[in-house]
């Protein structure tokens, strides 16, 4: 929640609304990185791993994903379904999705 008399940018908008994007999709056997490449076309917005160390990072972007079939889907359930088996999350940034991981 956003202090008394702050508005939301319109990048912020802009992000929160691609969450909402519908996403139609199947993909087998890619990495994540592959995965958000794709997504970030769909949706328009872009996104940014952080936390950990470089090779954490690598190393979560480098994960395959078994398979992905989604219509007229929330890029929301998207990233929820994709991301909580791999131990990540997301959120909206300013202009970006940030993709994190607790550090193991």
């Amino acid at each position: 929640m956003l202090p008394a008399g702050e508005k939301k940018s319109t990048a912020e908008e802009q992000v929160a609304r691609s969450l909402d994007t519908k996403i139609t999709l199947t993909v087998e056997g890619i990495t994540l990185a592959e995965l958000l490449k794709t997504l970030s076309g769909e949706a328009g917005v872009s996104f940014v791993i952080v936390g950990g160390s470089k090779t954490d990072r690598a190393n979560l972007l480098a994960k395959k994903i078994t398979k992905v079939s989604v219509k007229e889907t929330p890029l929301r359930k998207v990233l929820d379904d994709t991301l909580k088996p791999l131990g990540a999350t997301y959120k909206a940034a300013k202009d970006y999705i940030e993709i994190s991981r607790p550090a193991t």
